[in-house]
């Protein structure tokens, strides 16, 4: 399952991903037998810093406003 969220951290993330999955398989019937196994995030980070390389944004990972061109 992907789920896709904002938080203030990747601990964050992560903790609030296992406790809606959790949830979801302790009161959904569709999903009565399911465990959570893990939680955790892939690491794509690489997938994006080479088409980021020339563009000056190499690196940014905040939100925030970009600079109009």
């Amino acid at each position: 399952m992907g789920i896709h969220l904002l938080a203030d951290s990747l601990a964050a993330a992560e903790q609030q991903a296992a406790e809606l999955c959790r949830r979801a398989v302790n009161e959904l019937p569709e999903l009565c037998g399911w465990t959570v196994g893990r939680v955790g995030v892939p690491l794509v980070a690489p997938f994006y810093e080479r088409p980021l390389s020339g563009s000056g944004f190499l690196g940014r990972i905040s939100p925030g406003t970009f600079p109009s061109t």
